[in-house]
């Protein structure tokens, strides 16, 4: 994933394609989700965001966690216009969601570009967070953003980011994703607990309930030293750790520091998937 500053919206004679057409691609996604979805009490029942149509016939692709679990689907275009739309895939791995409007998008499809082609330094555009599309400076889209973060550049200033998914992911795994609605390939473990980095150290902000975490006893502020033996320090080194051991299923040590205590706990890993409503059109 690459973080992409928040910028104003570039002006259309600095760019070479037509950025009015560009940004009617993008549509406003809006989701309800059950009480009783696994998700529903992490991500809320209610969620709003974007997708980026990429094909004539309606497909649309967004970032994951919007329609994950999602019972009704409606798109705003922006002239106004709502239709509604299932869910087709979520892929866990990438986070990548795709969607199929149900009723006519009378809009340009954004044509998808190389993310390996984006350059540091270069200028791009992305109207919002969640789901919205990155184009390129040639006018293709070259990634999906994921979330709101800042980044510091110093003590007292910082800038907001979107955390962006690169397109190219997405193609390798498009046939996949259209016909079966996931990738058919082992599942990485999920242990059901949300991490974050705090002062060089990884915190556990939360655990699903009932999930593989809290069945172990992992609790919420326990700090994550090592797995497998090995000590972790930052997220990515930590999931590393967790999606070397072995497929969904496996169980995971896990050392944590608890009031003090040093504790050695294994969390038995599930397959994600296996918790979720899966999409309605698969």
């Amino acid at each position: 994933m690459s973080e992409i500053p928040q910028t104003t919206q570039p002006r259309q004679e600095e760019l070479s394609y037509d950025l009015k057409r560009a940004l009617s691609a993008i549509v406003s996604v809006r989701t309800q989700i059950p009480e009783t979805a696994m998700t529903a009490g992490i991500l809320g029942t209610e969620r709003v965001g974007h997708g980026v149509l990429i094909r004539e016939n309606g497909l649309i692709v967004t970032i994951g966690y919007l329609v994950t679990e999602a019972e009704t689907i409606w798109l705003i275009d922006n002239n106004g216009d709502a239709t509604n739309a299932h869910t087709i895939a979520y892929d866990q791995e990438t986070g990548f969601g795709l969607i199929q409007a149900l009723g006519r998008l009378d809009l340009p499809p954004l044509e998808m570009g190389n993310s390996a082609d984006v350059n540091e330094g270069e200028s791009v555009a992305h109207p919002s967070w969640s789901g919205a599309g990155l184009i390129g400076h040639d006018g293709t889209l070259r990634g999906i953003g994921s979330l709101f973060v800042q980044q510091a550049i110093s003590s007292d200033n910082s800038v907001n980011c979107n955390m962006v998914v690169p397109i190219d992911i997405l193609k390798p795994i498009m046939d996949e994703l259209l016909t079966y609605g996931r990738v058919q390939k082992p599942a990485r473990p999920w242990l059901g607990m949300m991490t974050t980095e705090l002062d060089d150290a990884l915190v556990v902000a939360g655990v699903t309930e009932g999930g593989p975490a809290q069945r172990a006893d992992v609790r919420v502020g326990d700090f994550i030293l090592g797995v497998g033996g090995q000590s972790v320090k930052e997220l990515a080194e930590m999931f590393r750790r967790v999606w070397a051991t072995g497929e969904a299923g496996v169980g995971i040590p896990l050392t944590l520091s608890r009031d003090g205590e040093i504790l050695d706990l294994t969390v038995q890993s599930v397959n994600r998937s296996d918790s979720l409503n899966s999409p309605q059109l698969h």
